[in-house]
This record gives structure tokens, sequence and C-alpha cells, in this order.
């Protein structure tokens, strides 16, 4: 299964031959979903589901964004969709219930990560399914944190625009606690990203936290 996984790259997809014929790689974008965290901090028990595929509501929780994805497809926008999965299909039956309850019609090649190492350890193993020479953007996002769809043509249509080499999506909580911040200079811009227990320092530096 990992063998198959790591070779099946996008490149393969009809769609993506279709673009690339017609010369409009360049606009696409590649979301890749990080679905291999193992959610340490969710206090469930070793038999529960991932936190990717724990039901909220009427359907896991993270088709809820890959559902705005896949809408977004069908509003015209050139969308191809990268899941990272944890461990090795069938090594601890995880990774097979994230694809059973995900399945393939939101998710264009799912890539395991063998050892999970952080957010961007497992972002990199998408390039294992991204071609070397791709020219268009790539977007990651968690798979365990709701971005409505909204937000996500928000995102693609100001990058676009901006001509930028990178953009975040952030949001304003009324109640941050226990999350990370995005640190601001005094002209708005991005000066870095801090956890939690970091933020203290922040605050003796003068630094805005939002």
């Amino acid at each position: 299964m990992r063998e198959e996984a790591d070779l099946r790259r996008l490149s393969e997809l009809p769609d993506w031959e279709r673009l690339e014929e017609e010369g409009r790689l360049r606009d696409t974008f590649i979301i890749v979903s990080l679905l291999a965290g193992k959610a340490t901090r969710f206090h469930v028990g070793e038999e529960s589901p991932p936190k990717v595929v724990y039901p909220v509501g009427d359907k896991p929780l993270a088709l809820y964004t890959l559902q705005g994805i896949q809408d977004l497809r069908q509003e015209g926008f050139p969308i191809f969709t990268v899941g990272i999965i944890g461990g090795h299909p069938t090594s601890d039956g995880k990774s097979d219930r994230v694809m059973e309850r995900i399945g393939t019609g939101y998710v264009d090649r799912y890539v395991p990560q063998p050892v999970q190492r952080g957010s961007g350890h497992s972002a990199f193993f998408a390039t294992y399914a991204i071609p070397e020479t791709y020219p268009g953007y790539v977007i990651v996002a968690s798979g365990d944190v709701v971005v409505p769809k909204e937000a996500l043509k928000l995102l693609i249509r100001e990058h676009r625009r901006s001509g930028a080499a990178l953009s975040i999506l952030t949001t304003d909580l009324e109640n941050p606690q226990g999350k990370g911040r995005i640190i601001r200079r005094e002209n708005g811009i991005i000066d870095r990203i801090m956890e939690q227990t970091d933020i203290a320092q922040v605050i003796e530096e003068g630094k805005t936290v939002t």
C-alpha cells in the first residue's frame, strides 16, 4: 500500500494532464490536508478513531473542510488534494480508518507518513505526490481545523492578487486560550508564530498578540 501511494503522483490524474496540455497548471492549487496527527491533546482512548475522522455532528471532523474544497472545485477552482495519513496503512489500522471514512472522493492522493514528527515533517511527505516541476500554488491545511469554504476562497484570491511569496490564513478568537498566536509588528506585518507557553515573553516585549 505505501509503495503504491508513494509512486502515484498527481500528474497521473486526467485533470492534471488536461491542465498541463492547456498550459494552466500555473494557476492551480494543491491543498495538502494533514490527516496524520496523533491527537495527544484530544484525550480519547486508544480504540477511538483518529481525531480527523472523529464524528462531529453528522460527519467526520476533516470532512467539513474537505467538502468545502470539493465545492470550490465545482465552482471552477482548479484544485487537487493530497492527504497525509499517519503510519503505514494496515500497521495499526488508524490509517485505514482515515481512508475508509474520508474515501477517495475528497482526496486525490493519500501519502503515508511512517513516523509523526510534527506538522512541518508531515507536510514534507506531500512531495511524494507532487511533481518536482509543479509550477502552481500549495496550501497546507490542518485536517483537524475547520476552514470554511469562503475563507479558502478568500485566501486563494488574495494570494493571487497580492503576488506574495507566502500567505497565511489567520483569525481572531474571543478566547484564544491554548492556541498558538500570530505576532505582528506595528505595521501589521507578521513577525512570528508562537505557542501559548511562549506568550508571556511577547507581552514583556510589547508585541501585539492577536
